[in-house]
């Protein structure tokens, strides 16, 4: 059910884009003369009037379009994303290949083709294919004499293809096919909203029948706005459907009208308002941060081939389980009702007891180069010898753990926290070796106050470089955080 507000705004936004005139003969369509608005634009004011500043700021801009000029000089992107993106189009419309969209990167230098997802049962599948604009390696410029470089590099970008630097990724996550109150009480996975409509708007449907008369009327069936009652007898030559686009003045009596307007406005403006405090009373606001906040596992990979002369091929793997302590699972879980828990979190931080695992591994190829060919601004041929370009494989190996929960102790409004982090990094890269590691910390942050708080820290390594101003591989740690006065409160 929606209230006569929104009804309204939906209503106003269509009819904008009628092609009735904003004013009246050249006269300025305002709130002190809305005779010379239309029965549409009359409205607008009214009822932005009535209500706060941005949402009037949205109702006159859906009801009077401007032309917004801007001088600001912006730089043109690189046309290589759009030649790509023309060219893949012309070719697969041939074939049903899936192709969800294409986007095509800010500054024109990558094209990104979406195929489309594939949901198998409780599992999603996600594909997708990036194409770079090629550029030749570092490794193989460095290795270049300085002397030929600026020559030779020309040379070889002559030789660069579209379609040299391609990224394959594919993305995998599994949830639950659809939440319910007994799933929920269990424990429901994943982010995707549609597994708990059902759930929801059962809850959100006693919460309705909940509502005293003033809510009631806010949400109540209005698809009747009552116009073509009380206005349609004062534009007797004119069709019901049009009467929005009508002038004002053109009506046997604008006053009756506008006092008509007036009072169709104000009900609208006193049930919006009913309507926004019973949706904020009840923590309806927090509904999509305990869909994020639930459990879910998401696994991605990703191969990189960067062409002949762009460098190695690379490879990724990452898998993430997270989730926070306040989601839809809580809300379902226990013997208190859903609705009024949902009451209690209406204030809540929402971004507490959050827990993140993660290990994601890389891989590197090997790149060899000891001989180059290209042709010169001549066509003559050109042999680059003696590049000596030799990398070795590389993988990489690194995993994190994230937790932390506020605790009960407060101080001024603000409560007492804990953080605990682990990092772990490894790789049989000879170069970087040495920067394999264990790291850990527990952070206890105490409030002094609104603006003031004191982090403890105890911090662990297995290399005592990596503690900051420690000598040994345990290091603890007193400081003061203070929040200037015009910083935004995140918490």
């Amino acid at each position: 059910m929606k209230s006569r507000f929104i009804q309204t705004l939906i209503l106003i936004t269509l009819l904008a884009a009628n092609a009735s005139p904003a004013v009246v003969l050249g006269q300025e369509c305002s709130l002190e003369e809305l005779a010379n608005c239309t029965v549409r634009d009359a409205y607008a004011e009214i009822v932005a009037d009535l209500i706060s500043p941005e949402t009037a700021d949205s109702l006159r801009s859906n009801s009077d379009p401007q032309v917004v000029n801007s001088n600001t000089a912006t730089p043109s992107p690189d046309a290589f994303a759009s030649r790509v993106h023309a060219s893949f189009q012309n070719f697969l419309n041939v074939f049903d290949l899936g192709i969800s969209d294409f986007e095509e990167g800010e500054d024109g230098q990558s094209l990104i083709v979406r195929f489309n997802p594939r949901t198998r049962s409780n599992n999603q599948f996600g594909l997708s294919l990036t194409v770079t604009k090629p550029q030749i390696s570092d490794t193989l410029k460095e290795a270049i004499p300085e002397d030929t470089r600026s020559a030779a590099v020309e040379g070889l970008e002559s030789q660069l293809s579209d379609l040299d630097d391609l990224t394959w990724t594919a993305s995998f996550t599994n949830s639950t096919k659809q939440c319910t109150p007994e799933k929920a009480a269990t424990g429901c996975h994943g982010r995707n909203p549609k597994i708990y409509r059902g759930l929801l708007s059962k809850a959100l449907s006693r919460a309705a029948a909940r509502q005293d008369a003033s809510v009631e009327r806010a949400v109540s069936n209005s698809d009747d706005f009552g116009l073509d009652e009380k206005i349609a007898g004062l534009f007797p030559d004119v069709a019901s459907g049009s009467i929005f686009g009508q002038p004002v003045s053109r009506a046997t009596d604008p006053d009756e009208v506008i006092a008509t307007l007036r009072e169709l406005a104000l009900q609208d403006a006193e049930a919006q308002q009913t309507s926004q405090a019973f949706y904020t009373e009840n923590g309806f606001q927090n509904l999509a941060a305990l869909i994020d906040n639930q459990p879910q596992l998401a696994i991605s990979g990703s191969y990189r081939d960067p062409g002949p002369i762009g460098g190695p091929d690379e490879a990724a793997l990452s898998i993430e389980y997270q989730f926070g302590g306040n989601n839809v699972n809580k809300l379902f879980g226990g013997d208190t009702d859903p609705l009024e828990r949902l009451k209690e979190l209406k204030d809540a931080d929402l971004s507490d007891k959050k827990f993140v695992l993660s290990i994601s591994y890389k891989w590197r190829d090997s790149f060899s180069r000891d001989e180059l060919m290209y042709s010169d601004t001549s066509g003559n041929p050109v042999t680059l010898t003696d590049l000596d370009i030799d990398l070795e494989k590389k993988n990489n190996i690194m995993g994190r753990i994230q937790w932390g929960k506020s605790l009960a102790a407060s101080i001024g409004g603000r409560n007492a926290r804990i953080d605990f982090s682990l990092e772990a990094i490894w790789t049989d890269d000879e170069e970087t070796r040495n920067q394999n590691r264990w790291v850990g910390g527990v952070t206890y942050t105490l409030p002094l106050g609104k603006q003031m708080s004191l982090p403890i820290s105890i911090n662990y390594a297995d290399k005592p470089e990596f503690l900051s101003d420690s000598r040994d591989r345990l290091g603890v740690h007193f400081g003061i955080s203070y929040r200037l006065p015009w910083e935004k409160d995140k918490t």
